[in-house]
């Protein structure tokens, strides 16, 4: 199974990571150690690094560094070529605080560990290198006294995820939220638990407005969460805020000004925003950053998600960015997803964007959802570049990959919508053995079915990222007004 997984990663990765035509197809043994067969790593220092099967994060092996006396190093390197996020985990036994374990990018200490435990406990670290040639390194470094424990490190599971260059950024505005900043004159104030950052204001029909100001306590927000009951709203002013669980029914949570200066940053410690068990409950005008799930959903599950942006989100399961929510007027930027859904999965969708995200299996933008309106480019999988299960009512979907077939969609019922531009070693936009039905859209090969057409879309500037459709666009008035109740043509 563990080969299996790695020679998964390497057909994703082969999208981004060249391989020299001259490359030694039989991995070594710290490339089998440390699970990543494409990336080129070496031994230096001191002592070399050696395959431990003792101790390990996966259960199978990791690499171990050399052993060194004092005032010795033994380091573990390997080029990567950026922008890039390399994941791993890692480990030590060693004099706390003195005999470190150290994480280096280009000669400069980003994190260290040290420390000596009952037993070797592993942790995940990730690390984010911009565009251009990197040198990454691991080095056990020791002092000129005592040992302690195994006096060495340990590192295992290697992941390199090449994050592409953005080709263009919408301007994201927010349209007026309409909930009045200032309480009523009669309003009952009172801070509660004694807290500071957060007050209630009692409403004439018995609910609360709650406000919550800063983020030099970044948990106020879960606080006042903690605070309101059914019906509630809570005010969020500008600061970083950390995760939140909602277990309360009808509870609106909006920003006061907006995602690009509300976040929840999660740091890949936990999801962003929980509202699993909830109805009616929902987030409004709000970046969230850094969620990470071990199950579905990286940045949001459940909910009803409104005017935010999720970014930089990952999970072990389905959605990377969202699972189980209802989204409308959302950016979803930038997501990973280690099965399906790499932007959402088993979502609802009303003009969003889904972007550079990616699945490691099927859906590189969404899976099994449905979408109106939306917009699904440079989403990449091994499947279903842009989307897969889905149904997609005027949607374009363009510019997406996938390392094995179906660039743009598979398994989709879609209507009223573009699939262009998308590549795939087989299959670039769909085909017919891809389970895919269509009316009145705008593809190739054409579809049969009434309707179904193959033009130029003529987007305002594809370069740019502007899928919007140019005045000149043949597409424009070729869709069917039946098939929808939302006022949209094809894109």
């Amino acid at each position: 199974m563990k080969s299996q997984h790695c020679l998964l990663l390497a057909a994703v990765l082969s999208l981004a990571l060249a391989v020299p035509a001259n490359a030694d197809p039989t991995p070594t043994f710290l490339q089998n150690a440390l699970d990543c067969m494409y990336l080129d790593f070496t031994s230096g220092g001191d002592a070399t690094w050696t395959r431990d099967t003792s101790i390990s994060h996966d259960g199978v092996d990791s690499a171990q560094s050399g052993s060194i006396g004092n005032n010795q190093s033994t380091c573990l390197k390997t080029p990567v070529i950026g922008p890039v996020l390399v994941s791993f985990w890692w480990a030590v036994d060693s004099e706390a605080g003195r005999d470190k374990l150290k994480l280096l990018v280009d000669g400069v200490e980003r994190d260290s560990i040290s420390g000596c435990h009952s037993s070797v406990r592993f942790s995940r670290r990730k690390v984010l290198m911009g565009s251009g040639d990197h040198d990454l390194c691991w080095q056990y470094d020791k002092d000129s006294t005592v040992k302690e424990g195994f006096d060495c490190g340990w590192v295992d599971q290697v992941i390199c995820l090449p994050y592409p260059e953005r080709k263009g950024y919408h301007d994201y505005r927010m349209v007026p939220y309409g909930i009045p900043l200032e309480p009523m004159a009669d309003s009952e104030y009172f801070t509660a638990n004694g807290e500071s950052g957060f007050s209630g204001a009692k409403q004439a029909d018995g609910s609360y407005i709650w406000y919550v100001w800063g983020s030099g306590n970044a948990s106020e927000l879960q606080n006042a969460v903690n605070s309101a009951a059914p019906g509630d709203t809570i005010l969020v002013y500008p600061g970083c805020y950390r995760s939140i669980t909602v277990d309360v029914d009808n509870l609106a949570i909006v920003s006061v000004e907006g995602p690009w200066k509300t976040y929840i940053n999660a740091y890949y410690a936990d999801r962003c925003a929980t509202f699993d068990g909830t109805s009616g409950s929902s987030i409004t005008g709000f970046t969230l950053v850094q969620g990470y799930s071990v199950g579905n959903g990286g940045g949001v599950s459940g909910g009803i998600v409104r005017e935010c942006m999720i970014v930089g989100c990952q999970s072990d399961g389905r959605g990377g960015g969202a699972y189980n929510a209802s989204l409308t007027d959302c950016k979803l930027e930038s997501n990973l997803a280690w099965t399906d859904g790499g932007a959402a999965s088993a979502c609802t969708l009303n003009r969003c964007e889904a972007t550079y995200n990616r699945a490691f299996r099927w859906g590189g933008g969404i899976d099994t959802s449905t979408a109106t309106g939306c917009l699904f480019a440079y989403n990449q999988a091994v499947k279903g570049g842009g989307a897969e299960g889905c149904t997609l009512m005027s949607c374009t979907v363009a510019d997406n990959e996938a390392s094995d077939s179906f660039g743009g969609v598979w398994y989709c019922t879609v209507r009223n919508s573009i699939v262009s531009g998308n590549t795939a070693p087989k299959a670039a936009n769909w085909s017919s053995g891809g389970h895919s039905t269509f009316t009145y859209c705008c593809t190739y090969p054409v579809p049969s079915g009434g309707g179904n057409f193959n033009v130029d879309p003529r987007f305002v500037d594809r370069a740019t990222g502007n899928f919007h459709l140019s005045n000149v666009s043949k597409c424009r008035d070729k869709g069917n007004k039946n098939l929808t109740k939302a006022p949209y043509d094809l894109a």
